[in-house]
């Protein structure tokens, strides 16, 4: 069963939406797998049995497994677009090329920073850093 997924418009795309997206005509233990690592951060040994099964299922070279699971519907187990982002790095000045306009927002499953060159990835890196590993206190007039 194959559920349509919309594009929002690109102003709006978030890299969850992107995922949603290059995910929605994946077989079921495709979804299953990644649904979970993105949820889990990591499989267990009997979430990888469980989705063995469904992929032997799913070639039919072995039973439907037992009990039934639910193969997820979305990615994120959210609507498309609809990740929680409550913390965000922004209005910063004076790191790197970073306009006062550049921002990081941060999803509570995973967050991805990527992007050509000039984006502003090594200026985010830099604060992350700074925030993460640095000894000495970093001013807040700085983040």
């Amino acid at each position: 069963m194959t559920e349509d997924v919309q594009a929002p418009p690109p102003s709006q795309v978030t890299v969850w939406d992107e995922l949603e997206i290059w995910a929605k005509d994946f077989s079921p233990w495709q979804k299953l797998t990644l649904a979970w690592a993105v949820r889990y951060g990591v499989l267990t040994a009997e979430q990888i049995e469980q989705v063995y099964s469904v992929f032997l299922h799913g070639f039919g070279l072995g039973n439907e497994p037992s009990p039934k699971l639910e193969i997820p519907t979305t990615i994120t187990g959210k609507a498309s677009g609809l990740a929680s982002q409550n913390l965000r790095i922004r209005d910063v000045s004076g790191v790197n090329a970073l306009t006062p306009s550049a921002e990081l927002v941060f999803s509570p499953q995973l967050t991805l920073i990527y992007g050509g060159n000039g984006a502003g990835k090594s200026g985010f890196a830099r604060i992350l850093t700074n925030v993460c590993f640095s000894r000495t206190r970093l001013h807040s007039r700085h983040l």
